[in-house]
Parts: structure tokens; C-alpha cells; sequence
């Protein structure tokens, strides 16, 4: 009974996703994935070109999610870079819990740090150009714990490049989900057409066990859609 509730909400939740997704691409535990949206602009290039070198050789989980929002002539890239370090606005955001069947906080604490080590809270690092800057955040995820992530910036035009690297296993229960560093994200963000493009990518050596397999690969593919509502709520309250 357990396991065909756990099945139930993880379709559900999965569903969601791909709703609000306005395209996506899930594979688990295929070889040679191929990435398909993702844009074609300078940084959508250079994530291609860097998936090319990976020769096949790619995590049993990515992901990829391709949003559009209806473009704000007042933002520039300026004022988005300064959204996606404001990284404590992500403290209390929620998700759809596959295991409570419900909507609960993501991350009950989230904020920027001095170093990897994570001891010492500092305010977000957002002033000037992101272009450049290595910034670290401690995020207390409600199912995986506490980790802290690698966050690199670059920015050029309209156009907003971050990647984030879990330097922290994670865990669920005594689980351990994800070893330190196994756990990529890509963002891409494009100001410069006539709409707002977000591109985000996953990629993960995710654990796999019986019951759980499933609940943790959702796990990851909730958080993706957390974060871009995240911002999302951010840009439009702009």
C-alpha cells in the first residue's frame, strides 16, 4: 500500500511539472543523452560544446526544463543577476512533498556564506555584475538536509550563465542520495529576445534503491521547478 501511494504521488507530482514546464526532458538511467532545448545563444552554446566533450559519458539522471516568461522592458540583465543572487529570498519556497501528499517548505534555511566550509552567514553578494564571482550558499533542503553549493557566474549582454555544485552528500534518512559533487545544475538565462527564456539543466549520479528509486529522482525534479518559480515570483513582482 505504501509503495502504490508513493507511485501515485510521484505521477502526480511529475504531472505538475510538466505543466508548468513549458518543455522538459527527463532521462534516468539512459546512455549517451542528448540535450534538447537548450537555446541557442553564446551560453547555450558553450553548455552544448561542454556536453559534447563529455563523449556519452553522462550521469544516470539529467534533466532539462525550458520556461518562457513574457519579457518586462523595465528589467535588464542587470537587475536579474541581482534576482539570482538573492539567494536567502529562496528561504520558505515551497514544493509539492511526495511524501506528504502536500505542499511544504523547501528550504527552511538558505543563505550565503563566506567560504565552502559554510560556517559564517553573510548578505547575498549582489552588487555589480555577476560576470566572474564563485559564491557559496548553505541551503537546509526539508528532505535531503543541509549542504553547501558551489555557485559560478558569468554574464555578457542580456544574457545570465550559473552553475551550481553540491560540495555536501545528501541525504534521505540513511540514505545517501547524492555524493559530495555528483549533483550539477545549469542555469541560462536570456533577456535578449522578445520574451524572458530560463534554461535549466540537472545532471546527477542520483542513488538508486528499491521503494525509493523513484521518489528520489521526483525528488530532483521538483526542486528544478521550485526554483524556477522561485524566480519566476521574483522577476514578476519586479
Amino acid at each position: 500500500m505504501h509503495f502504490k501511494r508513493l507511485c501515485l504521488s510521484a505521477c502526480l507530482f511529475i504531472s505538475f511539472f510538466f505543466l508548468s514546464a513549458q518543455e522538459y526532458n527527463v532521462a534516468y538511467k539512459e546512455k549517451d543523452v542528448k540535450l534538447k532545448l537548450c537555446p541557442n545563444t553564446t551560453f547555450g552554446k558553450q553548455i552544448k560544446s561542454d556536453w559534447v566533450l563529455k563523449n556519452g559519458k553522462t550521469p544516470n539522471f539529467v534533466a532539462e526544463a525550458y520556461y518562457k516568461l513574457p519579457k518586462k522592458e523595465n528589467i535588464n540583465i542587470d537587475d536579474i543577476s541581482v534576482m539570482a543572487r538573492s539567494f536567502s529570498s529562496m528561504e520558505g519556497i515551497e514544493y509539492y512533498s511526495n511524501t506528504n501528499n502536500k505542499y511544504s517548505v523547501l528550504y527552511p534555511e538558505c543563505y550565503t556564506v563566506s567560504d565552502k566550509s559554510g560556517k559564517k552567514k553573510i548578505a547575498d553578494m549582489t552588487s555589480g555584475s555577476a560576470d566572474g564571482k564563485k559564491i557559496y550558499i548553505l541551503q537546509n533542503d526539508n528532505s535531503f538536509g543541509k549542504s553547501v553549493y558551489e555557485m559560478n557566474f558569468k554574464q555578457q549582454g542580456e544574457e545570465l550563465f550559473f552553475t551550481s555544485l553540491n560540495l555536501d552528500s545528501l541525504h534521505y534518512g540513511i540514505v545517501t542520495a547524492v555524493k559530495a559533487k555528483a549533483l550539477k545544475l545549469t542555469f541560462l538565462i536570456n533577456n535578449a529576445g522578445s520574451e524572458l527564456e530560463f534554461y535549466v539543466l540537472v545532471e546527477g549520479d542520483i542513488a538508486s534503491f528499491p521503494f525509493i528509486d523513484d521518489f528520489i529522482k521526483d525528488s530532483f525534479v521538483s526542486r528544478l521547478d521550485a526554483v524556477y518559480n522561485w524566480f519566476r515570483k521574483n522577476y514578476e513582482e519586479k
